[in-house]
């Protein structure tokens, strides 16, 4: 029997999790999901910051203290 299971991301942790899924073919199905254009999650390299604060009120910064 095949189990089929979806992976919702494909960050880091959505494709560690589709590795290991996928190695076993015979026990799963794997799909995996993602809402951007690349995969790799918040690994995912763009010079284009956003204007203003975050959604959790820190600044567009990558060392913003708050998060």
């Amino acid at each position: 029997m095949v189990i089929d299971v979806a992976v919702i991301g494909a960050g880091a942790a959505g494709l560690c999790a589709v590795r290991h899924l996928a190695s076993r073919p015979s026990t799963f199905s794997v799909t995996a999901f993602e809402q951007g254009e690349k995969v790799g999650g918040t690994w995912v390299y763009t010079e284009n910051l956003r204007q203003g604060p975050t959604p959790t009120g820190c600044p567009s910064t990558p060392a913003c203290s708050k998060i």
